[in-house]
């Protein structure tokens, strides 16, 4: 199985041994998105042309493209989360700059609670605001 990237696309392509040429080619089985998270995976049957190639062989060339969509997830979500500090800088910053206006649209008590509870929230995570954990109230015996 070979995968060629065509501007947003990932193409497939299944290699099959042409007795008329005695060679190797190769055909177009299936085409998947490049960008972004790949959420479904091919059966055998979804493989076109429909009578290409055996059943074991459609089977093998379904499996190594979910392999692939596997693999490109997982780069995928790793490029994501590379990014995300970036993003929350970028974000911050412009939060910033909005509040210091005269007249921001975030100064309402319900932009402020909702930024609060976010902020708490990833200070947490973060270990940057600590709670203790409540500690249990001791009984007053009434012993006469």
């Amino acid at each position: 199985m070979q995968f060629r990237e065509v501007s947003s696309r990932v193409q497939c392509y299944a290699a099959y041994y042409d007795p008329a040429a005695k060679r190797t080619r190769q055909k177009l089985v299936y085409v998947v998105d490049k960008f972004g998270k790949i959420e479904t995976k091919p059966s055998p049957d979804e493989l076109t042309p429909a009578d290409f190639g055996t059943p074991e062989q459609r089977h093998k060339w379904a499996g190594e493209i979910a392999a692939y969509i596997d693999q490109h997830n997982a780069e995928d979500e790793k490029k994501r989360a590379d990014v995300l500090p970036f993003m929350l800088k970028s974000a911050v910053d412009n939060i910033y700059a909005e509040l210091r206006k005269k007249d921001s649209h975030l100064d309402n008590p319900f932009h402020l609670a909702r930024m609060r509870e976010q902020v708490k929230r990833l200070g947490k995570k973060l270990g940057l605001i600590v709670t203790t954990p409540e500690r249990p109230k001791k009984e007053k015996s009434d012993a006469k």
